[in-house]
Order: structure tokens, then C-alpha cells, then sequence
């Protein structure tokens, strides 16, 4: 976990709308398992944390707002008795009118550390999948609604997926 501190605080550090389009993300949400979702078990809290890295291609217009953005994303997911991080691909386009989507394919490592945590299978690697609907809220953060999926693909016998709702925060 103490290597983890470096990562948070260069995401944290990440300067607001830098030239290369370093920019990240936090996310704040539910971490729960469909097949066990009930009025009773409304899942574990998650925090969502990205750091995107500079684009391989972006579309600017002539007032430097970024319309397009497609570039490698670091990510860690942290939850109650678990940790997942992974090394994605985020696509990012804005209207206009300020409203957005984000699309993340990640791969990366699910680590249980409690038995509170969800059992994802007997494979600790993991594909997660995200949506992200956003409105730009100042000219440096977006506010929005990120759905995403956690899973071993089927790659593995078992294979029971999550499914995470949160509240996100991006900032560029």
C-alpha cells in the first residue's frame, strides 16, 4: 500500500491543462457484485483514481478547448479489503456545450486483502470496461456519472464480475 502513496500524490500533482493533456481523474462510488445486489447488501464504497497520460491524438479548436483525446490511462481502484490497478486506453470527446463521454478499456491486477472483499474468480487479472457522461462544469473540471465492469473476461472457470456506479470528478 506504501507504494501506492507516490502514484496518488503525482495524480494530485498532475498540473490542470498541461501542453502534453496530463490530466486525471477521481471517482467516488459503489463497488458490488450484480448476482448479490440486494436492498440488504448495497456493496462496498470504492475510490477511482486515473492519471491519462499524454495523447497519441488529440483535436483542439483555435481556442485550445480539447474536443478529442484518445491516450493511455493509469488507474487505481481502491475499495474496502481490495485493490485493482490497471493500465487502460481512454477515449474522450466534448460537444460544444460542454457535455462529454469517456470510454476506458483497462487491464490490470484485482489484489483481495480482507474476506470482506468480493471473490472475482481464480484469476487476479482482470479487464474493466467504463462509461463516463460528464459536463464541464469551469474551464479546468468536468463533473459526471461513471458505470463500470470488472471481470476476468472468461477467461477463467468462474468468472463473477463487478459492477461499479460513481460520482467523477475529471480535471485537465
Amino acid at each position: 500500500m506504501k507504494a501506492l502513496i507516490p502514484l496518488m500524490l503525482l495524480m494530485l500533482a498532475t498540473p490542470a491543462y498541461a501542453d502534453t493533456w496530463v490530466s486525471g481523474s477521481l471517482g467516488i462510488g459503489e463497488f458490488f457484485e450484480p448476482n448479490k445486489y440486494s436492498s440488504d447488501n448495497f456493496g462496498l464504497p470504492e475510490l477511482d483514481l486515473e492519471l491519462n497520460l499524454p495523447a497519441f491524438d488529440e483535436v483542439r479548436d483555435t481556442s485550445n478547448v480539447v474536443y478529442g483525446y484518445l491516450g493511455p490511462t493509469l488507474g487505481i481502484n481502491i475499495n474496502q479489503g481490495s485493490l485493482y490497478g490497471f493500465l487502460g486506453l481512454k477515449f474522450f470527446t466534448e460537444a460544444k456545450s460542454g457535455f462529454g463521454i469517456t470510454y476506458l478499456v483497462g487491464f490490470g491486477h484485482y489484489s483481495r486483502f480482507t474476506d470482506e472483499a468480493f471473490d472475482l474468480g481464480p484469476t487476479p487479472w482482470m479487464f474493466r470496461f467504463e462509461m463516463r457522461y460528464l459536463v464541464r462544469i469551469t474551464d479546468d473540471l468536468m463533473l459526471g456519472l461513471s458505470i463500470s465492469h470488472l471481470s476476468n473476461g472468461n477467461f477463467a472457470d468462474r468468472n463473477p464480475g463487478t459492477e461499479t456506479v460513481a460520482l467523477a470528478f475529471e480535471w485537465r
